[in-house]
């Protein structure tokens, strides 16, 4: 009997994480027509059960095809050939299989995407862009001017940056590619400014992911995008909702301006003097055979290429509203400086005041401090002299025999201002000290 395979083992022989994850996903959803009880929220346990049941019984295989067809009817074509590409391929693992004539007639035509799409222009993108954080904001610039796929960039290493070359250089390695081939992308130097803002951040915004998610930081994470692919599409639905650029196609469900419409943005807007130049570049099998069967003049060719096409993948150099912003922002700046100016004259006429309300003031202080010192040394005076008179005194008999002695010409109302006076000159001197 042919060994049969449930649906994490016949998953496990795809490396990309999006296909595994495209492909169990439609796979889940073929059981679950088949199998009422089979709930989305099952575990994966319970799927691989099924899934096992399902190839092991002998079945109206063909039927199941064909009554699933006609439930996704109304899907797009190429969403209907991926479906059912999925299907047969886990089908065919486990020794079923269908003549060649079912096959095609099963997967139809889709030679066109029938999703109503719009490739985005430098000024929608600048609105899109200002909606969102820094990460988003860098990688959409990134994307936009490589023509990478996300799940591409989404890969990327630290290491696989050259930011010194010119145009700047990201390696992306086999393991990572749709096509299993390593190549490289050039992307432009505004994509490179706010990248490097991004690098700087790129730590911070780990350690608050983390935080949120309550799982621990990990420094030695060195993805240039830590985030996901689902992270980013969020992203990019709201920044579209606020720029006021949503839009839903009716017949797909899918919006009409995409991310993957980024890599169209790069084909269609660079003005290309040599067509296999952008393809080369978005890792297409044409493009590359054609700039690459001139291999010892390739990476001159592209670098050349792209340089040249540089100024028309620029999302703010072209964009009115950037435009306009840059000139607002040079009003302001100049405004700001002829205010600057006047509060530095301002301040200037200030510190004149306030040294000569400082010189007022320790004159007028030193005045009343040496006004202050004589009429001290005159009290002083006045009382040592009323202190030698009383050391000149007459002994006279107190009325009970005790002996008292008084000064000669003594006023005793006038000792005690004058003593009164000088302790309240030296308790200000306290004060004032």
């Amino acid at each position: 009997m042919t060994e049969k395979y449930n649906l994490s083992q016949f998953l496990a022989q795809y490396q990309m994480k999006s296909t595994h994850n495209l492909y169990k996903s439609i796979i889940r959803c073929y059981l679950r027509t088949l199998y009422p009880e089979l709930k989305k929220s099952d575990d994966e346990k319970r799927y691989d059960e099924f899934s096992l049941q399902y190839v092991s019984t002998p079945r109206d295989f063909r039927g199941d095809l064909l009554r699933f067809r006609d439930q996704t009817k109304d899907d797009a074509p190429k969403t209907t050939m991926a479906r059912f590409s999925a299907i047969l391929r886990y089908l065919q693992d486990n020794e079923i299989t269908f003549s060649r004539n079912f096959t095609r007639n099963l997967l139809g035509k889709a030679d066109e995407a029938i999703s109503e799409e719009h490739v985005p222009t430098s000024a929608e993108l600048a609105r899109i862009i200002e909606f969102m954080p820094i990460g988003a904001k860098t990688l959409t610039l990134v994307l936009a001017s490589s023509g990478m796929r996300v799940g591409e960039a989404l890969q990327l290493r630290l290491g696989d940056m050259e930011l010194d070359r010119k145009p700047p250089r990201l390696n992306l390695r086999y393991q990572t590619t749709k096509t299993k081939r390593k190549r490289f992308v050039l992307f432009s130097d505004e994509a490179k400014s706010l990248l490097g803002e991004w690098l700087g951040f790129r730590l911070d915004y780990l350690r608050q992911a983390s935080a949120r998610c309550g799982m621990p930081f990990d420094p030695e994470d060195d993805r240039i995008f830590p985030f996901g692919s689902d992270t980013y599409l969020f992203l990019w639905r709201e920044a579209l909702e606020r720029a006021k650029l949503l839009k839903i196609d009716s017949a797909t469900r899918r919006m009409t301006i995409r991310p993957h419409n980024l890599r169209k943005y790069f084909r269609t807007r660079g003005e290309w003097t040599n067509p296999d130049i952008p393809e080369a570049l978005m890792g297409h099998t044409s493009g590359l055979m054609a700039i690459y069967a001139r291999f010892d003049q390739a990476e001159e060719l592209l670098e050349k290429g792209y340089l040249e096409a540089e100024p028309h993948l620029s999302i703010f150099a072209g964009s009115k509203t950037i435009i306009d912003l840059r000139e607002k922002a040079e009003k302001q700046n100049n405004e700001i400086d002829i205010r600057i100016r006047a509060y530095e004259l301002r301040n200037a006429k200030l510190e004149v005041e306030m040294n000569q309300l400082h010189d007022t003031f320790i004159a007028k202080t030193q005045q009343e401090q040496a006004e202050w010192i004589n009429a001290v040394k005159s009290l002083m005076t006045e009382v040592s002299e009323l202190r030698a008179q009383i050391q000149h005194t007459d002994e006279l008999p107190a009325a009970e025999g005790t002996p008292v002695l008084v000064p000669k010409n003594f006023n005793q109302s006038d000792y005690e201002a004058r003593q009164k006076r000088l302790g309240e000159l030296l308790v200000d001197q306290a004060v004032r000290a």
